[in-house]
């Protein structure tokens, strides 16, 4: 329910995004002709648009400004654009503040010169940034027609039809729609990374840390007795008092018959023990008494002793109860019993883990298997959580390398121990986990949050301009410590997006174009 009123949310924002708003003025016409420029800094996004310069005409520039803190607009704060012309001279045009979050307007006329050199300087309360934008050509009036890659006529439509041809995989995704959902991008870098097996886990509890409850014999559960019984999520500590049980008088295997039978054997050898000192008996008597008491002895024991349990009497009723104490500390799950209930012999009533360490059970496919022969850690991804853990070789430990494969799944399973800090990891929890080896080499690295993955192929989104972003199919040769090594289809130092790539996958098959042109 939760994912699909995300997802709604999603395609709101998308749809909303792209609705023509109220100010009509200064709208983007599809037959006109704008440059684009899209920079960054350490602090700041750049993504300008302008009508291409004529000497002694106005033209409208368009700057949207994105914070890389949170990419997130720029709501306040001085931007000027600074022209140099060759012979030194400087023109200045600069607004206070942005017509809108995070977008300035402004209008330009130069005087004739072939080019400028451009500045953007930008200036708020905590950030103090200049773009160096570079060479500003001008458009000579006799050469309206020509393209800003010099091709005229005919050689401008097919230089278009080429160009469109080239952007076909392009979706837009307009900055106001960047700007109002979870977005953010990342350049792509070369670091040393190790290599890593995929797998599909699952947490199961540590043997000495985990105790299934049963009874040890028919019994009633008496709510008197079971004012304070433990409920589902207590903590206990050893020794802790679970239940107690009143054995059933009638039974075959009854609780009470072999704490009477154990009584009378007890009495009869202490008897004996008196007789034998006055010479009143025979050695042979006596250690027949004697024989007797200890195997009743040992089978009370052996039952106290399996369940964790011990007998009390009623001093009321002269009845005979049975406390069942907690054998490890930990946290009471999977109760089934409650005050008021009659319970069998052997049935269970509850369960008590410690989650502080648990084993995580890896199927780890037969391709993959040999690639493990050297864990040096491991990389969990939980449903729900955005952040992976990472886990280093000192904090896991690789209990077992399993010998025997499954013929159905084609897969080995491989135990490991880990410290479960915070009780993070919940027992019968699935999860992908990532196993690092010991071999390391260079590669090219994007955030996993950057991958699609649909059907095994994965692909990126790589931001081409501010508001343009290219599908990229790339391989995948690994995951380390929430960095994916890309073997092929991505270059270092290309900007991909990292945060929001599922919104321009829903872009890209909604219309493969969201949003054609602002309405500023």
């Amino acid at each position: 329910m939760k994912r699909a009123l995300l997802l709604f949310f999603s395609l709101c924002v998308l749809t909303c995004a792209t609705k023509p708003q109220s100010n009509t003025e200064d709208q983007h016409a599809h037959d006109q002709e704008m440059v684009a420029v899209t920079m960054w800094t350490d602090q700041l996004e750049l993504f300008m648009e302008y009508e291409e310069i004529t000497p002694g005409e106005p033209s409208h520039f368009i700057i949207h400004l994105t914070k890389l803190a949170d990419f997130k607009p720029v709501l306040e704060g001085r931007v000027e654009l600074e022209f140099t012309s060759p012979d030194e001279e400087s023109l200045r045009f600069a607004e206070e503040k942005p017509a809108r979050d995070g977008i300035y307007l402004l209008d330009v006329t130069l005087p004739h010169h072939d080019h400028y050199h451009l500045d953007l300087n930008v200036q708020t309360e905590k950030i103090r940034e200049t773009f160096k934008v570079g060479e500003i050509h001008m458009q000579d009036e006799d050469h309206a027609f020509e393209d800003e890659n010099g091709h005229t006529g005919e050689d401008a439509d097919e230089h278009d039809h080429h160009e469109n041809e080239e952007h076909h995989e392009e979706v837009q995704f307009l900055k106001e729609q960047q700007w109002k959902t979870d977005f953010a991008t990342v350049l792509s870098r070369v670091e040393e990374i190790r290599t890593s097996v995929p797998a599909v886990a699952e947490v199961i509890p540590q043997q000495q840390r985990f105790s299934e409850i049963v009874s040890p014999v028919d019994a009633f559960v008496d709510p008197k007795l079971n004012r304070k019984m433990v409920v589902p999520g207590s903590r206990v500590q050893q020794g802790d008092i679970l239940i107690t049980l009143s054995p059933s008088m009638g039974s075959s295997n009854s609780w009470t018959e072999r704490q009477l039978s154990f009584q009378r054997a007890e009495k009869d050898f202490r008897r004996a023990q008196a007789l034998m000192e006055r010479e009143a008996i025979s050695q042979r008597e006596f250690e027949g008494y004697r024989q007797t008491y200890f195997v009743e002895k040992a089978a009370i024991e052996s039952v106290l002793g399996a369940y964790g349990a011990e007998p009390f009497v009623d001093d009321n009723s002269a009845q005979i109860h049975m406390v069942l104490r907690a054998p490890i500390r930990g946290f009471v799950s999977g109760m089934n019993i409650m005050p008021g209930k009659i319970v069998a012999s052997g049935e269970k009533l509850l369960t008590i883990i410690d989650p502080s360490v648990v084993w995580v059970r890896a199927d780890v496919y037969e391709k993959d298997y040999y690639g493990i022969e050297e864990s040096s850690g491991l990389e969990v991804h939980i449903p729900g959580q955005r952040n992976t853990l990472c886990l280093e070789q000192e904090h896991v430990t690789l209990i077992n390398r399993g010998e025997l494969m499954d013929p159905h799944s084609r897969t080995i399973p491989v135990l490991f121990e880990i410290c479960n800090e915070g009780n993070t990891l919940k027992i019968g929890q699935i999860l992908q986990v990532n196993i690092y080896t010991s071999v390391s080499h260079a590669a090219v690295v994007v955030p996993q949050t950057a991958i699609l993955d649909e059907i095994g192929q994965q692909s990126v989104f790589v931001q081409v301009e501010g508001e343009s972003f290219e599908k990229r199919q790339v391989g995948v040769r690994g995951v380390f410590k929430g960095m994916a090594a890309i073997s092929e289809g991505l270059e270092a130092g290309e900007r991909v997006v990292s945060t929001g790539a599922y919104l321009l996958k829903l872009a890209s098959m909604n219309t493969g174009s969201i949003g054609h042109g602002h309405i500023h």
